[in-house]
């Protein structure tokens, strides 16, 4: 099962608080079904994340300088 679960680790971009503009941290998750993600890792201590490890999200692509990217925008299910 750890095989399995290593094949669905994808990068998502998390939402960064109190930062005054929008910012996003690339941060490992678990693709879980279609759109949904479950968060990995640590959040970095001078770093504040409007979802948090562990936490089961929602994805929508999003258009960034650097091209396409999947941003979490909705928990699902908290961690």
């Amino acid at each position: 099962m750890k095989g399995g679960m290593e094949a669905n680790r994808v990068l998502i971009y998390v939402p960064l608080l109190d930062d005054g503009t929008p910012c996003w941290r690339p941060v490992q998750a678990v693709r879980l079904a279609d759109d949904l993600y479950r968060i990995m890792g640590s959040i970095p201590d001078d770093e504040e994340w409007l979802f948090s490890p562990g936490d089961e999200v929602r994805c929508e692509l999003r258009d960034f300088a650097d091209g396409l990217g999947l941003v979490a925008v909705e928990r699902i299910n908290p961690g």
